[in-house]
């Protein structure tokens, strides 16, 4: 494994709003895809890999952020517990799985922003932390072209914030196809509506959408 450091890759202007998705300049490592496989490994322990003050409920998940700069931040999750049968059965009605399931998430992961409000920078956090709480791992970055493969690789679920799609690289989702599980699930999630459209397959160089339901309907 090598996470040496090769350069910074220049991002997006910055807006002057601190919440508003751009892409942030990022750190290029060696090795890429050591880093979101050493990610992937800590959130699926099922514990947080760091302490925590005050210490966490045992068994308390986490997700991860890859920042832009490729440090990996860990956000706990939900109380073990403390989720009723009926919330848990409507977040499974969202990702149904008899298994843990591998789940990469593009949002806005500007460090300075994240460290002020991260449900500003990422909207849909709450389900993230509630996939986590069912036992599947979430691992979220900004989706740049230097770390989207590695970002995506051998995940079975991508979620995109629709706020970062104008800076994402042509052709993210053919790319998607190549490096994911046989037959991922492609969502994207649209900031204004908060509405959830998932991306089918239709044939080969040809994807639809069909849309769900305002997650809020849901939850």
């Amino acid at each position: 494994m090598n996470l040496r450091k090769i350069e910074t890759l220049p991002g997006s202007e910055k807006p002057s709003d601190l919440f508003q998705p751009y892409m942030p300049d990022v750190d290029l490592l060696l090795d890429m895809d050591a880093l979101f496989s050493m990610a992937r490994r800590q959130v699926a322990s099922g514990c947080l890999p760091v302490e925590q003050e005050p210490p966490l409920p045992e068994g308390t998940r986490s997700i991860a952020i890859v920042t832009p700069g490729r440090m990996i931040m860990f956000v706990p999750g939900l109380v073990p517990g403390s989720q009723s049968s009926e919330r848990l059965r409507q977040i499974q009605k969202i990702l149904p799985s008899d298994k843990p399931l591998n789940i990469a998430v593009i949002s806005y992961t500007y460090l300075e922003a994240l460290m002020k409000d991260k449900s500003k920078c990422i909207p849909f956090l709450g389900y993230l932390l509630a996939f986590s709480y069912i036992g599947h791992n979430v691992v979220v970055f900004e989706g740049h072209p230097s770390a989207f493969a590695s970002g995506v690789r051998n995940c079975d679920v991508l979620f995109v914030d629709s706020g970062m799609l104008p800076f994402m690289q042509k052709g993210w989702i053919k790319t998607a196809y190549q490096v994911m599980q046989p037959n991922p699930r492609i969502y994207i999630h649209n900031r204004e509506s908060y509405n959830l459209s998932q991306i089918v397959r239709k044939e080969e160089g040809h994807q639809d959408s069909k849309s769900r339901k305002p997650w809020w309907k849901l939850w």
